[in-house]
């Protein structure tokens, strides 16, 4: 299929854009608040591609932060600015890759500086799987889909010396064809990059789907490769998948993976995933990499 056009983007572009949608403010775990926002090119009615085809109008997927409260102390202002490019050097790491969001880019907004614009591509279609699971649990080949979706995902990111950390349903976007991981400001860069700390995480709506241990002073320091924080996080989103409930707490979780109807692989996968972090007990610590026949098993 003929892939659209896409113009060069400059940091002014956002004069030359419409914003058709705003979602509902969200606080981040790193304190920052934002919105997405669909937006839509004015002045580009449509695009062609090299055969002279045209194409819908130029879309992107944004998110508005409000830097306003951070505007008086110099400090606080550097480092949540520094976050947000967080979400940037991850995508760029990682160039194009079907199960990882294609950022555009992440500006200052010259017309109120207290505002910050992070940009990525436009994704036809897609949803949270967190509203897909409003309407209720995955099953068959859809949840299959979606969980190994997620795992080629989170495997690149690892392959690369990342860690994503902080995932959960709301950061997963799902159409018929992809499944897409994105919003990354809280990923950890294992090559000795200053990490990003969550703020007050004990009040953090999504704070089940992350590894007890992630948010460790000594994060830095933690031995077992981080990679299983985010098998943890996972296998807590596949409880939530196969039950259609998040899950309280890890107890839930593990009772909800054993009750599902799903292949024993990936449920016993899922609990090892979820069991006790213990260090000094080589056969308790969880798995740090997806096994290669996990989705092709029963």
């Amino acid at each position: 299929m003929d892939q659209p056009i896409q113009p060069p983007i400059k940091r002014d572009e956002i004069l030359d854009c419409v914003i058709r949608q705003r979602g509902p403010v969200q606080t981040a775990a790193n304190g920052l608040q934002w919105r997405v926002c669909e937006l839509e090119h004015k002045y580009l009615p449509t695009s062609r591609d090299a055969a002279g085809k045209s194409h819908p109008k130029t879309k992107y997927r944004a998110k508005l932060y409000d830097l306003s409260e951070f505007e008086a102390n110099p400090r606080q202002w550097r480092e949540k600015t520094s976050y947000l490019l967080r979400h940037a050097d991850v995508c760029t790491r990682i160039g194009k890759h079907p199960n990882i969001a294609e950022h555009k880019m992440a500006f200052q907004d010259q017309r109120d500086k207290r505002r910050w614009w992070v940009w990525d591509e436009w994704i036809d279609g897609a949803v949270t799987l967190e509203d897909r699971l409003n309407s209720g649990p995955l099953r068959g080949q859809e949840l299959m889909r979606c969980m190994t979706g997620i795992a080629a995902g989170l495997q690149i990111l690892h392959k690369n010396g990342i860690v994503r950390r902080d995932l959960s349903p709301k950061f997963v976007l799902l159409t018929e064809k992809r499944v897409v991981l994105t919003d990354f400001e809280l990923a950890k860069l294992l090559d000795g990059s200053p990490t990003v700390r969550p703020t007050d995480r004990a009040k953090w709506e999504y704070e089940i789907y992350v590894a007890p241990e992630a948010n460790f002073e000594t994060i830095d320091s933690i031995q077992n490769g981080p990679t299983s924080w985010d098998l943890y996080s996972w296998a807590i989103i596949v409880a939530h998948a196969v039950s259609g409930r998040r899950p309280i707490d890890i107890l839930r979780a593990r009772e909800s993976l054993k009750e599902a109807a799903m292949p024993n692989s990936l449920r016993q996968f899922c609990l090892l995933c979820l069991q006790p972090q213990l260090d000094k007990d080589q056969a308790r610590r969880r798995p740090v990499v997806f096994p290669p026949n996990l989705f092709t098993t029963q």
